[in-house]
């Protein structure tokens, strides 16, 4: 995202509620709340269509004016706007440390899922297994699909995929990745090997946005497959075989996470259904910033999903 100016980053938090406006009626002082990465009035043209992440009065925290010019969550105190619809409260239950998820990790994971549209029985790829990826995998999970399978790399991801929920995994950098889910899946039901149309899973989700795996996704997508795509490649040019797109019938989805499916989300975790226990790897002390910045950005300490607190 390019900034042209210093402002405040960070767009996933909770917090207590300090002091409210005289218009928020759903929440009060002292409530624990999760807030939306990006707040929505849930009342304009996009968030009617159920498109929240594309609120026309909204805005990201942690953004310059390309996106809201809305300052972010690294920061003692934050402002929230249009807070009636973009904070929910957060159960007793349930830790900061997987509540603050909802705010963007699992509703971009759960947007993935809605596009790939999995039914009971199918075979399911995930490539990418870094949070959102995660959080895919366990969503993936309760459509109850026969085959989840996380492909990414580095041995803590593959082994916090399988425990949240992937029946198998597959490391890009150790095996061949269109051999391994033919394997996995037993190959094509109805196409022969070497078929134009031979493909292996029902759906891939794309938390990564690399080129190499769209082109894996279009290889082992069956005829009449789905790309849920949610991970951001960069801006520019990105190679993609039409080709073999319009061959198979493959259906291209791209999304945002959208805010208003926090709730539901919240509730999941209520209840249980989601395990998101491997994905926060590290909490940290405001105080060490530092520190946890140069953790996670040059992945060490089996770093997959650090958490700042105050």
């Amino acid at each position: 995202m390019p900034s042209s100016e210093p402002f405040t980053c960070g767009h996933e938090f909770v917090g207590i509620i300090e002091e409210t406006g005289s218009a928020v009626k759903n929440v009060k002082v002292g409530d624990r709340v999760a807030v939306a990465s990006a707040t929505y009035d849930n009342t304009c043209e996009m968030c009617k269509k159920g498109l929240t992440g594309h609120c026309l009065n909204g805005a990201l925290f942690g953004s310059d004016k390309l996106w809201g010019d809305q300052e972010g969550a690294l920061a003692v105190y934050v402002r929230v706007p249009l807070a009636e619809t973009s904070c929910i409260l957060i159960p007793d239950s349930i830790p900061d440390e997987h509540a603050v998820l909802c705010s963007d990790m699992l509703g971009t994971g759960y947007c993935g899922v809605l596009q790939a549209d999995i039914k009971p029985g199918q075979a399911v790829a995930i490539f990418g297994l870094g949070p959102v990826g995660l959080c895919a995998i366990g969503l993936a999970k309760m459509k109850n699909p026969a085959k989840i399978i996380g492909i990414g790399r580095r041995k803590e991801r593959l082994d916090a995929a399988l425990k949240c929920g992937a029946t198998d995994v597959i490391d890009i950098d150790s095996e061949d990745v269109v051999a391994r889910v033919r394997e996995i899946t037993g190959g094509d039901p109805i196409y022969p090997e070497g078929s134009p149309f031979a493909g292996y899973v029902d759906s891939c989700i794309d938390c990564c946005g690399q080129k190499d795996a769209t082109a894996n996704e279009i290889k082992i997508l069956k005829t009449a497959g789905t790309i849920s795509q949610v991970g951001m490649a960069n801006a520019g040019d990105f190679p993609i075989n039409l080709h073999d797109i319009c061959m198979k019938n493959i259906t291209l989805k791209g999304g945002l996470t959208d805010q208003h499916h926090m709730k539901f989300l919240m509730d999941c975790l209520e209840q249980g259904k989601i395990n998101v226990e491997p994905i926060i790897t590290h909490v940290w002390e405001f105080k060490d910033f530092n520190k946890a910045l140069d953790v996670f950005a040059n992945k060490k300490d089996g770093s997959i999903k650090g958490v700042l607190k105050p």
